[in-house]
């Protein structure tokens, strides 16, 4: 039997394996398909828009709440934790994060409006998805068979995008 520590690490280390083989069509110019930017971690993008001349003239586009602010105003006894340290990615055009429950969305880059939220295997008690801390998303595969790597609690996700 395997203890929880060893399934998780069996989990992660899934993960990683998966997001290693990530195909090149998510790392052009422009794409954001690893957590920090690259399997070797290079957090570095060949895009310059912003240099120099025009980086003091950057401000706030739009700002993402970690969780719904629907369910959060129907239970005001309901609090998010504070660990919410996510890193998205950027792939065909949408961004991939956690949200504060745990759960992958999509997210309209241009606007800052969620396309779709992952939907919880089972309901919380009071119809809350229950909390999870979850740091990531990875990408893999190409076109109709590529998929948003998530884990959550001890479920590996493989999300259609």
């Amino acid at each position: 039997m395997r203890s929880c520590s060893g399934l998780s690490g069996t989990l992660a280390g899934l993960l990683l394996a998966a997001a290693w083989a990530a195909p090149a069509d998510a790392q052009d110019a422009g794409q954001w398909g690893y957590y920090s930017a690259s399997p070797h971690a290079t957090r570095y993008s060949p895009l310059a828009q912003i240099d120099e001349s025009n980086v003091a003239r950057l401000r706030v586009a739009w700002r993402h709440a970690q969780a719904d602010s629907a369910i959060l105003a129907a239970n005001p006894d309901f609090n998010l934790n504070n660990r919410y340290m996510v890193t998205p990615i950027y792939v065909g055009g949408l961004l991939y994060v956690p949200n504060g429950f745990g759960l992958a969305e999509a997210i309209d880059p241009a606007t800052g409006r969620t396309a779709w939220t992952q939907k919880p295997l089972v309901a919380a008690p009071e119809g809350l998805p229950s909390l999870m801390i979850s740091k990531g998303v990875a990408y893999w595969g190409r076109g109709d068979e590529a998929r948003i790597l998530h884990v959550r609690q001890q479920h590996l996700f493989a999300l259609n995008p």
